[in-house]
Parts: structure tokens; sequence; C-alpha cells
């Protein structure tokens, strides 16, 4: 039995026997006559009723109960909206207690997604989530469940009064995709990035350049644009006003929590391994140089060493000998995006193959793609394959810590969780709560995208069978030197590979290593299909035209 299980059911008992002990020491026989007496005297009636109400979920009585009592003292018309007063109030310390309560993982985490489904079933759901009802069950349930609201149901016209805007903090070539699925449902996109003319910038109806991880920044824009959604598409963000936005109404896509928790490695991988009990390889965060040295010699030579909070890369080395020590800690930490002090050194797995499984969370329950086989380079995506070849086994076991994972940060939207495979077994990587790179080849190889799916979860629209349409592939076309502005030959030869299309970012400028487009193909199996997206990629060119 997981940890938070176990602490879940220790306070629910607790609970349960103050319940229990208060439904002894009073009646409803003494209530009623304690109102009785107060009958003539409108204000402390009012306020001991008041009370009666807020405390009758814990006495156990039915609803009913405190009604029939204001019949007989008052008669039926004016007990009928006085009970209907208390009903509502009544709801509200269940309400309560599930709104606050650890929702994250174990007893209450799968409480949570039925209370969802509960609350829905009622019509019990508000502008920013769900909302109580006089029924304690569904009241907790609404309480614990944190659903998102739906948006899907009433979209307007972008650049209207009544358009349905999603605001997405971070403006590349994931982020544009995701801008070109919200058009194709009517919906307004605003793209937000640090640099002008970023990807997404291209494609919305709107866009701002600011500094992200400046909170008044990101405020400012927020109450500017007002949006429906504000969707995070990268790490560099002011999380903390993230979850102040959320706090005043706004839907943070999947939760600013997540969001936030996401960022940091250390988090993460404590949670996954010690809090959910995934399988990983072994790992041990250090926060000095001695202590670094130390992590690294107890795992074992040679060692990944990574920044406890960056992304795609950024930071990381291998470290297959001592004397490479040295530069490993001061690249983790130019690479980090907030000086924690600390690093993350990990074993070096390895492994057999890595992998990803998109997993959607939705207002249904959660959905998977097939996964997606992946080569990384410096910790950086370069191509990726679908569907990528598991056991009934190893996808059962991948998909339970997916779910067990993604359910402990909450929220709806997609997360790329990514596995290695070692020796047959399936070994939990590294998560992020937005559409993944990896994920490009399901732009070719699926009916809808990892951007469709995405954008249906957290609009709150219906989710369709994901399955693989036709094995796919996708190759990156990464430049190898800086770049003042870009341009990119070979198009027309590359596009008369078979089955293969081609996304060219348009990103402005270049740095070496960066990602500037993709080759996405497809074929009778995933290794022909790999072949024409390489093939597509290595007939293009990319020069500087300053």
């Amino acid at each position: 039995m997981e940890t938070a299980t176990r602490r879940q059911l220790a306070g629910v008992a607790g609970l349960a026997a103050l319940a229990a002990g208060a439904a002894l020491l009073f009646s409803p026989a003494g209530v009623v006559g304690a109102l009785e007496g107060l009958a003539d005297r409108p204000i402390p009636f009012i306020a001991a009723l008041a009370g009666v109400y807020l405390i009758r979920p814990f006495l156990l009585w039915p609803v009913s109960s405190v009604a029939v009592a204001l019949g007989y003292l008052y008669g039926p018309a004016p007990a009928m909206g006085l009970a209907l007063a208390g009903a509502a109030l009544t709801a509200l310390p269940p309400f309560l207690i599930g709104r606050h309560v650890e929702t994250d993982t174990g007893l209450f985490g799968s409480l949570g997604s039925s209370g969802a489904r509960a609350a829905r079933a009622v019509g019990a759901r508000g502008r920013a989530g769900a909302v109580p009802v006089p029924v304690p069950f569904l009241s907790v349930s609404a309480g614990t469940s944190a659903m998102p609201p739906s948006h899907g149901s009433h979209l307007g016209t972008p650049t209207a009064a009544n358009a349905t805007t999603l605001l997405l903090l971070g403006s590349g070539e994931l982020g544009k995709e995701l801008v070109l699925a919200a058009q194709r449902l009517g919906v307004e996109t605003v793209a937000v990035d640090r640099y002008e003319d970023a990807p997404a910038m291209q494609a919305a109806h709107r866009s701002h350049a600011v500094d992200m991880t400046d909170a008044a920044a990101v405020r400012e824009v927020a109450d500017r644009e007002e949006p429906a959604l504000i969707v995070p598409e990268i790490e560099a963000i002011a999380t903390d006003e993230l979850e102040r936005l959320e706090e005043a109404g706004h839907d943070v896509v999947p939760t600013a929590r997540a969001t936030r928790l996401t960022m940091d490695r250390e988090w993460i991988r404590e949670f996954a391994a010690e809090e959910v009990g995934v399988r990983t390889g072994d790992y041990a965060f250090a926060a000095g140089r001695e202590a670094y040295r130390e992590a690294a010699a107890d795992i074992g030579l040679p060692v990944v060493v990574k920044p406890t909070m960056s992304s795609s890369g950024k930071g990381q080395s291998v470290v297959r000998d001592d004397a490479a020590l040295n530069d490993a800690w001061a690249t983790a930490r130019e690479g980090t995006r907030a000086d924690t002090g600390r690093v993350i050194v990990e074993e070096l797995v390895e492994f057999d193959a890595e992998f990803t499984l998109l997993t959607i969370r939705h207002e249904d329950g959660t959905t998977f793609c097939p996964p997606v086989g992946h080569v990384q380079e410096g910790g950086d995506y370069r191509a990726s394959w679908q569907p990528h070849p598991l056991t009934d086994g190893q996808l059962s076991d991948a998909r339970r810590m997916a779910r067990e994972v993604t359910d402990g940060l909450g929220g709806h939207g997609i997360f790329g969780v990514e596995f290695f495979v070692r020796d047959g077994e399936v070994l939990f990587s590294e998560l992020s709560p937005r559409p993944h790179d990896t994920g490009l080849v399901t732009l070719a190889s699926q009916r809808h995208s990892q951007f469709d799916l995405h954008l249906r979860a957290i609009v709150g629209l219906p989710m369709p069978e994901v399955t693989v349409d036709r094995p796919g592939a996708s190759a990156a076309l990464v430049v190898d030197e800086p770049l003042d502005r870009p341009a990119v030959t070979g198009v027309e030869d590359a596009l008369e590979t078979p089955e293969t299309d081609l996304r060219l970012f348009g990103k402005p400028d270049a740095y070496a290593g960066r990602r500037m487009g993709v080759a996405v193909a497809t074929a009778d199996d995933t290794d022909t299909a790999r072949e024409r997206a390489t093939a597509a990629v290595d007939r293009l060119e990319i020069g500087d035209d300053a």
C-alpha cells in the first residue's frame, strides 16, 4: 500500500471517529427542541440553524431531517426557502475538506478521478471547476476532483468579444503545432515568448515578446488578454505567478503546480521513485562539489550529471572518468533554469531501448498513444518512430507507471513520459507536462496528432480512440553553427521522398545544435519510415542569408 494511501486512511479513520462521537452527543430531538426555543428570536435562530446545517454532515443526519424540523416549526412555505438555503450551506464542509486534502496520490487520487465523473454527471461544474452539491459524497468528490472547466461546450469567435482565448507561454515549434490545432477548432490564440517572431507567433492571432520569468510581465499579459486557458510550453516561466493566476480563477494547463514541480528533477524523481514507487536507475542529489564527488563514487562511473532544473538536455553531460567530474559540475550549474545549488547524479543506464509514452489525462480518464521509440544526442531529441515494439508486459508496466505519476500531478492534457528498457525491464526516466518533441512523429502516424489530443483534453472535448494509422518516423533538422538569417535549400529534393512531409520551424536565428525543422514519414514498417525521414533531412541544407 502506498505511503499516501496509508496516511489518507488514517485521516479518514480519525474523522470518522470524531463524527461517531458527535453523533452520540447530539440527537435530532434535542436540536429540534433547541431551535424551537429560539423560534421567536430571528437572529439567534438563523445563527443556530446555520450551525446545525454546517455540522450536519459530521453528525451523519440526512438533510431531510432538518427540513422536516423547519416545516414543523414554521409551516411548509417559509420552511421551503430556509431548507433550500440550508441544503447549499450543508454541502460546504465536505466540499472544502475535499478541496484542501492531499489529492495527488493514493486513495484520494482515485477519488478525485471518480469525483470528476460524478460531479459532471450531476452538472456540478463552475467556471473554475467543480462546485458543491447537497449530497456529502458528491461534495467531497467535487472538492477532490480539482476538475478544470470545460471550455469546449461553448467556443466563441476568434478576435471577437466572445472569443475562447488560449494564451501560450513559450512559442517554439511544439507551440506552433498546438496553435494550428486550436485554430482549426475556432480557438483564439495568443503566443508569448522572450523574442519576437518565434515559430508560434507566426501563426497566432496575436503575440507578445516578454521575459516570461518576470512575474509582473506574465501577469500583465494575462490581465490584458483574459484567456480561458493558460498553456505553458516551456519551463522558463514565473511559475509562482502561474499559481497566483490559477488561484484567481485562470485555468493553467495542466495545473500551475504540475508546471512548477516538473521543472524540478529532484522533486519528480523522488516523487516517482519514493512516493509512487516506480522503478528508476540509481540516482543521488548533491549540494556541493564534495557531496557531488561522493555521489558519483557511490553510484559508480559512468554517470550522467544534470541540473535539478532544466530541459531538452541543457546542462547535461556524461562522466566516464574522474577527470571529467569538474567540467560536468560546471556544465550543470551553467545550464540550470534556476540556481538551486544542487545537481542530480544518475546511473548511466546501459539501455536496450528508450521510448516515450504519450499519456493524456482528460475528463473521462487516461488515454495512451502507442509507444514512441526515440534517439537522443546530449539529452535532446534527434529521431523518433511509432509504434515502438514492446512486450505486453512491458507496455502494461509503462502504462501503470505513467498513470500513477501523472495522476500525482493532476490536471488535464498530454504528458510525455520517458522510459528505458534494460534487460527486459522498464525503468522510469523523466516526464514533461506538455506535448513532447519525440511526439512530432504523430503528425504523420496518427489520425489525431499529440497536439490535437492535447487540445481536446484541455478544452474538454471527447477523446477519440488513439491508434497508429500507419507506421511513422521523424528526423530532426539540426544546425551545427550559428546563423543570423537562416535559409533552407533542398526542399524540392526532400519532398520527393515517398510518404514524407516537412515542418520547417521558421526560427529567426540559430545557434549551434538548434533544431530548425523536422521530416515526418510513413511506410509499411518503422524501419522504412525512419530511412525515409532521414533521407529527407539529409537532402536539406541550411545557410545564412545575412
